[in-house]
């Protein structure tokens, strides 16, 4: 059983748009299926939000941009302060050019896993 589907943008060209990948896997998955699609901006991870995506991943921001991308969307979208307990259940989370010497740099509240 599938219990979850990640889009990618190579998914995300094939499918047309982040909105369509979403609605696409929704129809087949049902409402217990965890969609997560990576964004490379704010826009995209609205569009993700709006369609209905369960996970964000912000991917390739720098640590600063990060903190401002992930603070913004979370207001944007009511989404509290942090991934605990949000109020629409939206986790945001990081990936992209992650390494031991600059991880420090992405830590923020509003942040989910870091990958």
């Amino acid at each position: 059983m599938v219990k979850g589907y990640v889009f990618q943008r190579s998914n995300l060209t094939l499918q047309g748009s982040i909105t369509e990948a979403v609605k696409a896997a929704r129809s087949v998955g049902g409402f217990a299926l965890k969609i997560e699609v990576e964004v490379q901006t704010e826009a995209g991870a609205d569009e993700a939000i709006a369609a209905g995506a369960d996970i964000v991943m912000l991917d390739n921001f720098d640590g600063p941009g990060l903190r401002r991308a992930a603070s913004s969307i979370r207001t944007r979208w009511n989404l509290g302060p942090n991934s605990e307990g949000s109020r629409n259940k939206i986790l945001l989370e990081c990936s992209g050019g992650l390494t031991e010497e600059n991880v420090e740099s992405f830590l923020c509240n509003g942040m989910s896993p870091l990958r």
